[in-house]
């Protein structure tokens, strides 16, 4: 047998241990050389009946959901959309519901002013998946809600002019 092309081996004496020895393997149950050692079956060590009698169980392991955020690389999904145009008199409550009826969310929020907290008339709202997006987006915009036709777009990175100038007051 040739002793590179073996799999299972195991080393029985070493020097660093034993002084004055010489290393000896055994491969595949054979010790190469010396036919005074007797053959070993090469068997796997663990117990038949613990392999029989359990079952693997199975992982019940959540799949994150990844945020958008401004390390992302690449093409945002358009999950993002924002309300423009929103009646003062509209609260995150009433915009949820509004929203919800097409499909879950997962963050709602309605700009204020930072300094004297006035309702800016913005909302910004982020889907769990972009096919609800794209039906709030068909269903609202244009909508009058308490008087006011609501301006309603998808906007990856909340990039539109809107924002920008919000977060531009100082």
């Amino acid at each position: 047998m040739n002793p590179a092309k073996q799999k299972n081996w195991k080393l029985l004496t070493d020097p660093l241990i034993i002084k004055g020895a010489v290393k000896l393997f055994r491969y595949e149950g054979q010790v190469q050389g010396d036919p005074t050692y007797p053959v070993v079956h090469v068997r796997d060590p663990r117990s038949q009946i613990q392999r029989l009698w359990s079952r693997p169980e199975v992982l019940d392991l959540p799949v994150p959901r990844f945020r958008i955020d401004a390390e992302y690389i690449g093409d945002p999904p358009s999950v993002e959309v924002t309300i423009c145009n929103v009646n003062d008199n509209i609260d995150k409550v009433f915009l949820g519901d509004l929203v919800k009826k097409h499909g879950p969310f997962e963050e709602l929020t309605i700009f204020y002013h930072p300094k004297n907290n006035k309702h800016l008339g913005l909302a910004r709202v982020v889907f769990e998946n972009v096919k609800n997006a794209k039906s709030c987006v068909e269903k609202l915009n244009q909508t009058s809600v308490m008087g006011r036709p609501l301006q309603v777009f998808l906007d990856p990175f909340g990039n539109s002019p809107a924002l920008v100038s919000f977060f531009s007051i100082g």
